[in-house]
């Protein structure tokens, strides 16, 4: 459906890898998953546009995940 083995998925299930934010969207479409929730500690720098979205988490300048976004770049 997103286009990953099922090992890939089950390691972002169990929090063993983060999500990939290339395959947020993906997901978020699919399952009706928010990016926010794929991604917590740093959905804020990823993607700027969803800070004041509807539902979306409060941000504050000390948010965990200040500096870059992972990429995880094993899939």
């Amino acid at each position: 459906m997103i286009g990953v083995r099922p090992p890939t998925l089950h390691q972002w299930i169990k929090g063993l890898r983060p999500v990939p934010p290339r395959r947020c969207h993906a997901i978020e479409y699919a399952l009706a998953v928010r990016r926010w929730d794929l991604r917590p500690n740093d959905w804020h720098l990823i993607w700027p546009e969803l800070v004041r979205a509807p539902g979306a988490p409060a941000v504050t300048e000390s948010a965990p995940g200040a500096g870059p976004p992972q990429e995880d770049s094993r899939e």
